[in-house]
């Protein structure tokens, strides 16, 4: 017989699935995440006057690369 592990002992484990779902939900859909996801840089590097180094990360796979050399 398997035991429960001590977390589960006065959870119910539909309502920590039911838990963790809300605090996931909305942490994603929070203003900060929301920002993040449809933030363009280009408008804002386009306002800088004086030179600067902008390095992005060839293998990020959270960046569209082709996007961005263009």
């Amino acid at each position: 017989m398997k035991t429960r592990p001590s977390y589960l002992i006065d959870c119910d484990t539909r309502d920590l699935y039911q838990q963790s779902y809300e605090s996931v939900l909305e942490y994603y859909t929070s203003p900060h995440q929301k920002l993040f996801a449809v933030y363009d840089p280009i408008t804002d590097f386009k306002k800088i006057k004086c030179a600067v180094l902008i390095l992005f990360g060839k293998k990020d796979k959270r960046v569209v690369v082709q996007y961005h050399l263009s």
